[in-house]
């Protein structure tokens, strides 16, 4: 806490608009990919993929590989977003 105090009186009311920031950037990214997994089910219901799959493939391999997909997906938006992140922190702090 005493960094973060210490940061405060340093830089001002900017840490406490970083960390917003942060806070809303990683609320996105998580939101995000709920949605992309709604999503995902939802076409491959419309186009019958999944009854089409499931005739090759059995229910625990589908959901296997569905899970691991959108964790790996959420975990390269997560990385994205911190970099992007990193960015900005790197711009505010040299302006």
């Amino acid at each position: 806490m005493t960094f973060v105090n210490q940061a405060e009186e340093v830089m001002g009311s900017s840490v406490k608009v970083l960390g917003l920031l942060a806070a809303i950037l990683s609320a996105m990214t998580v939101l995000t990919s709920f949605g992309l997994s709604l999503t995902s089910v939802t076409q491959e219901k419309q186009h019958c993929i999944i009854e089409q799959l499931l005739t090759c493939i059995s229910h625990q391999e589908w959901g296997d590989g569905k899970a691991l997909g959108l964790c790996l997906s959420s975990i390269k938006r997560l990385l994205t977003t911190c970099f992007m992140m990193a960015i900005v922190f790197t711009g505010v702090a040299v302006f």
